[in-house]
């Protein structure tokens, strides 16, 4: 199972969904499905600009869990 933690990082870094929208110019709708756990793609271009952005790494993002 995929577990995304977009939510605990925006949290600690406390910086808004909206705002990351304007940092990265990814969808609302992209942030959210990540933000939610709710994206059943995931685009590599968008993780990228996501961890350039929240200067963190992937596994910051998501994990796998069995």
């Amino acid at each position: 199972m995929i577990n995304f933690k977009l939510d605990k990082l925006l949290k600690k870094k406390k910086l808004s969904r909206y705002k990351l929208e304007q940092y990265t110019g990814i969808s609302l709708r992209r942030i959210n499905n990540y933000f939610f756990g709710n994206a059943k793609t995931l685009k590599v271009e968008e993780l990228e600009i996501l961890c350039k952005v929240l200067e963190c790494n992937l596994s910051d993002i998501i994990e796998y869990k069995k």
